[in-house]
């Protein structure tokens, strides 16, 4: 019963290692974030550009073809 035993002493630690350092992760995230944030908007637009231009070829195929 190896895991029922450490299951609630690690998820009790994981929540107090959480609390004690929720406002510095809070903090780091948020300064990771806005440093990250132009890359990450930059690669969710091109990947709606990118499904945008697969539907537009996959139409104009289906179109030629039928």
């Amino acid at each position: 019963m190896f895991f029922v035993d450490v299951l609630p002493t690690t998820v009790t630690e994981i929540l107090g290692y959480w609390n004690l350092y929720r406002c510095h992760f809070t903090t780091s995230f948020i300064t990771l974030f806005n440093s990250f944030a132009p890359f990450f908007i930059n690669l969710h637009v091109n990947m709606i550009l990118f499904s945008l231009s697969t539907v537009f070829i996959f139409l104009s195929y289906y179109n030629n073809n039928h």
